[in-house]
């Protein structure tokens, strides 16, 4: 065929081929409209309309106008395909070609972030069409039940961020189809179903934080499509498999915060398509490092806090896209492998607490990208380089603890994105920079530790953005500036030179300045809002210097005044410090200092409490709370005579827990100096209490007195965990201090006549023992208020007692139980404006009278007007709240209440009011309607007030949600702590809340009213408070009406473990408060 034929066939057989093209268009337009006709036609299947109904009107939730439409559900958006579900929130997706075109089958619900309460519901498992369904971030509950099994279909699940609770069901291996499932975050418990390894289509599987236990079953070896794995903070133990090295696809996998065993399997080298690989927390084993050689897609890095061993290898050089690198704790030793100089791409670095080695590298300066870089408790030697002056993009830079060679900080000047810098400890030396006002964004700055010399640059003070600033332990010398902002609060200057008079923002509310250890002249000057001894305090220490008064002292280390077994008072530690703090002791015996901020900490703690078992030691009440430090935390002895003394220091470790969980893989280190020498480094109370927690561990040291004062010194030098269990749990800790002489004192050991003479007001111990009856939902339950002697200075001046010379004394509740023989009648000596009075002998044969104080008399009257202040009050809601708990008074055997119960429902948690459910979380319930009488001073429910105020629960929930928490307080009330108040009613509320699971336990209580623990936000009142009326007595007599108005299913007795008889509930009739009424 010549060629001008040729080319004229081709342009005929284009020709015909563009009019099929065009035909088949003009064809399938028409079809394609057809079909969408035939959508808009068909209808919902009445069955599934049913049952989206009725979950959404349980769930208190309707669909928006752009689906449903004219009550039709599979309408606008849900039959509309170029609109994904993702769009619109809550939804349904539809599909309408079953029954030629004329039936819809709903395949897709999301009901997103909604804030649902509700348990699974039934229904749900009847749309077995679905194929995508996103629950997550509600509050949904109770278990996965096994009909789960019967939506073969699904292809995308998720019940992630909720509550949902029980072992998880092994008909999940029946969805077969399944791509993405996500149920992290939740309550699960039990391991992981081996029938899970039947999901060989799954690509992404999200289970971090869900609860589950156990090994990782064998049969997940058929999991070869997996691309992403997140599996952190669960209990997953055993070794980490080998056959993870086979899931070739994984791009991401995150293992952190189990209880895995090392080593690392060496067929993880296989995952060369990894860019984000997180493994933490594994305990034995160390594993090397060669795995990662060909890793070279990952992009983040985390092998933090492990038992690796030697250097780190040259080969990860070759991770050129590696943009996120943490490897603190992890064991690693040795220099940085000069190959790192190719890792350009790297934006973080988390390298503390390692023994690193060598100079700090050059060409860590050529890391341009960084942004956070982390360098602390390693065995770097300085100085920093100057190349570090090529980081302008850092806004975190922490490098600690350098040995030899001084640094100049010339690099600095062009950061000017830092937000934290912290150079502690580095032998610096020279003047502070003068350009700070250039540091515009800086908020925290820590220099301490280190030589600089000179005065402080006023553009220091008047940086617009910092809040906190450090610079003690230096030698700076001159006065303060006279300017500062509002918003520098945190000011540590201790231990330097520096003089003269205070400027006047020293008394700016809120501020902590600490200034112990210097030159001021304090007479005359503005320092009156500060806390009084510092004159104490200053270089000279000189109170009582050349006049000494004392021999002894002893601390009860962040707590109350205690004695021990030996018979030595322990004073009470328990002023609230901060950041930057002192205290001294009226009494000028012995003083406290405290620096440092918790790093990552969202709500930063300076003392621990923990009520636990010490089965080492005769006086484990010493070891149940300790003061807690992030930086340096100094104790002082002022006014000792001079001479050689025995120091005995006691620890106990209560944060860090026992093994076999990653939250036991924490490690605390602190050095200890005792008059400025060095008597342990690396001080490790875990290690010397032979690796556990929850055991005393004392230690005995010598020390020479010359000067009149005593200095013990305990300091964190960046080494040990920092995030383990939670963030900020490092650094010093201290349960108790004792200090006696080594020789025959020659001083009174009391405090000087000037001091005894004033109005010495010691608060007079009062064995007040509260009745709690109808709280404690099982039988009479009494706990004993025990008034602290001088918990705050200001408190002498407002007490009643004068005069009294001795030291009282304190006992616990079960010591006067058992005095008085669990307050038999026998030991009935009469009755007393308040309560009964009982003889109790105690241990060592000493008599005393007990007091059994009702409480309801002291809040709402009675005999007479015991005037409980705020102090009192707060006081006596801590003592009952470290001593409640009715898990301790019922038969662990026996989950059911088989009494008839009396009381008013707004005592009753509501599981046993209505199914006799009892728990411990029961007792939890009726603490907190305890909590909020104390603050009101009046009775739970009192028909005399207007009727939004009868009943307390109601009145306090309508109060929180109208911002006015504060009118709940006593109005007799003349003063009170509205930080105490806010804390005992946030709590009040939790404790409250419908769900037991929703409730705090009754440690975590004690932990929030004392302010060590964040009390979580409360947002809706409970279900119970919504759904009863209080005023209809009917509500609350038969069993149906309970489930009806609250959605409890009703209580079967044939599952009780007893005969149940009737339940009697009367509030209609309530109006005297149930705190001192029993159970029949």
């Amino acid at each position: 065929m010549n060629p001008m034929k040729a080319a004229h066939r081709k342009q005929l057989d284009l020709m015909v081929a563009l009019c099929l093209v065009l035909n088949m268009v003009l064809v399938e337009i028409p079809q394609a409209q057809a079909q969408a006709q035939a959508r808009r036609n068909a209808t919902t299947d009445p069955f599934e309309a049913r049952a989206i109904n009725s979950m959404f009107e349980r769930w208190g939730i309707s669909a928006n106008d752009q689906w449903n439409i004219s009550g039709e559900l599979c309408s606008g958006v849900a039959i509309d395909d170029g609109v994904p579900i993702q769009n619109f929130n809550p939804g349904i997706k539809c599909d309408c070609s079953y029954n030629n075109a004329t039936t819809c089958r709903i395949i897709g619900l999301r009901v997103y972030a909604l804030d649902v309460v509700s348990p699974l519901p039934d229904e749900l498992w009847n749309l077995t069409f679905l194929t995508d369904v996103n629950l997550a971030q509600n509050y949904l509950t109770g278990p996965l039940p096994p009909s789960i099994g019967d939506l073969t279909r699904m292809q995308y699940l998720s019940f992630g961020i909720n509550a949902l609770s029980g072992e998880l069901p092994k008909e999940l291996g029946k969805l077969t189809e399944l791509r993405n499932l996500a149920i992290g975050t939740n309550n699960f418990s039990g391991p992981l179903p081996s029938e899970l390894g039947q999901l060989t289509n799954l690509r992404e599987f999200y289970f971090d934080s869900s609860g589950v236990s156990g090994p990782i079953p064998s049969t997940f070896a058929d999991l070869q499509n997996l691309e992403i794995v997140f599996a952190s903070d669960n209990e997953l133990t055993g070794l980490i498999p080998n056959f993870i090295g086979g899931w070739s696809k994984l791009t991401f996998l995150r293992l952190e915060g189990n209880s895995f065993e090392g080593p690392i399997p060496s067929t993880f080298a296989n995952l060369t398509s990894l860019n984000d690989l997180r493994i933490c927390d594994l305990s034995n084993g160390s594993s090397p490092l060669d795995f990662l050689r060909e890793m070279t897609s990952l992009s983040t890095l985390a092998i933090g806090t492990n038992n690796f061993s030697g250097p780190l290898p040259s080969e990860l050089g070759q991770l050129t896209n590696l943009r996120e690198f943490y490897f603190d704790s992890s064991g690693v030793s040795g220099p940085i492998p000069s190959t790192f100089a190719d890792l350009q791409n790297l934006e973080i670095v988390f390298a503390s607490d390692n023994e690193l080695t060598g100079l700090i590298p050059n060409f860590i300066g050529g890391w341009s990208k960084l942004t956070f870089l982390r360098l602390e408790g390693n065995s770097f030697e300085g100085p920093i380089p100057s190349t570090f002056a090529n980081l302008t993009s850092l806004n975190d830079l922490r490098i600690c603890d350098l040995s030899n060679g001084s640094s100049p900080l010339d690099f600095l000047r062009e950061m000017k994105s830092l937000s934290t810098l912290i150079l502690r400890n580095n032998n610096i030396s020279g003047s502070l920079p003068l350009n700070f006002e250039d540091y515009r964004r800086l908020s925290l700055l820590d220099l301490s530790f280190n030589n600089f010399s000179g005065r402080i640059p006023d553009s220091l003070f008047n940086l617009t953005s910092l809040t906190h600033l450090f610079l003690g332990n230096n030698r700076l010398t001159g006065v303060l500036p006279a300017q500062k902002t509002s918003l520098l609060l945190n000011i540590d200057l201790s231990y330097n030179e520096l003089s003269g008079n205070l400027p006047s923002w020293v008394n700016q509310q809120n501020i902590q300045l600490n200034l112990v250890a210097n030159n001021f002249v304090l007479q005359g000057s503005n320092s009156s809002a500060m806390p009084s001894g510092l004159n104490c305090l200053q270089r000279n220490f000189s109170c009582n210097r050349g006049d000494p008064q004392y021999s002894s002292f002893a601390i009860k280390c962040g707590g109350p005044q205690m004695r021990s077994a030996a018979g030595i008072v322990h004073e009470a530690d328990n002023e609230t410090l901060g950041p930057a703090t002192y205290y001294v002791t009226r009494e000028r015996r012995w003083a406290v200092s405290n620096v440092g901020l918790p790093s990552g900490s969202t709500n930063p703690r300076y003392t621990t409490n923990f009520v636990a078992i010490f089965p080492n030691i005769r006086d484990p009440e010493l070891f149940q709370s300790a003061r807690i430090s992030a930086g340096s935390l100094r104790y002082y002895g002022l006014g000792l005579e001079n001479g050689n003394y025995n120091v005995s220091l006691q620890f106990g470790e209560t944060e860090i827990q026992n093994p076999t969980s990653w939250r036991s893989l924490g490690r605390r280190i602190f050095n200890i100096y005792i008059q400025d020498n060095l008597v342990w480094k690396d001080f490790d109370i875990r290690k010397e209490a032979g690796g556990a927690s929850f055991r005393a561990v004392v230690k005995e040291f010598k020390a020479q007195v010359t000067g009149n004062y005593l200095e013990i010194h305990l300091i964190w030098a960046g080494k040990g965990t920092c995030c383990v269990p939670a963030q900020g749990v490092y650094g010093p800790s201290i349960s108790a201090i004792s200090v006696i002489p080594d020789f025959i004192p020659t001083v009174s050991n009391n405090p000087p006549n000037d001091l005894t003479s004033r109005k010495n007001r010691t608060g007079l111990i009062v064995g007040i023992v509260v009745a709690v009856g109808a709280v404690s939902s099982l039988s009479l339950f009494t706990i004993y208020y025990l008034a602290q002697r001088r918990k705050r200075q200001k408190r002498y001046e407002d007490e009643e007692f004068l005069g009294m010379d001795a030291r009282p004394y304190t006992f616990s509740y079960v010591e006067l139980r058992a005095a008085t023989d669990d307050f038999s009648l026998s030991n009935k000596l009469g009755e007393g404006g308040f309560g009964t009075v009982y003889k109790g002998t105690l241990a060592d044969g000493r008599i005393v009278a007990v007091k059994q104080l009702s409480l309801d008399q002291a809040l709402f009257g009675g005999n007479g007007n015991l005037c409980l202040d705020w102090p009192t009050r707060f006081d006596i809601c801590l003592g009952v709240a470290r001593d409640f708990g009715l898990a301790k008074l019922y038969d662990d055997k026996k989950t059911h209440i088989s009494t008839r119960v009396a009381g008013t429902i707004g005592y009753l948690a509501p599981e046993y009011a209505m199914r006799g459910h009892l728990t411990e979380k029961a007792d939890v319930f009726g603490f907190g309607v305890v909590a909020l009488e104390i603050v009101s001073g009046r009775a739970n429910s009192d028909s005399r007030l207007e009727e939004d105020r009868i009943y307390l629960l109601e009145w306090a929930w309508h109060l929180h949600e109208s911002n006015r928490g504060m009118e709940l307080v006593d109005t007799n009330l003349s003063a009170f702590n509205e930080d105490e108040v806010k804390r005992v009613i946030g709590v009040a509320l939790l404790c409250s809340q419908t769900s037991p699971t929703q409730r705090p336990s009754m440690s975590r209580v004690v932990a929030m009213l004392c302010g060590d623990a964040e009390i979580s936000t409360v947002t809706s009142r409970p279900v119970y408070l919504t759904d009863w009326n209080f005023s209809d007595v009917t509500t609350f007599t038969t069993n149906d009406a309970l489930t009806a108005g609250a959605g409890y299913t009703n209580y079967n007795s044939s599952t009780s473990t007893g005969n149940t008889t009737d339940l009697y509930i009367s509030p209609a009739n309530a109006e005297k408060p149930m705190l001192d009424d029993g159970f029949e």
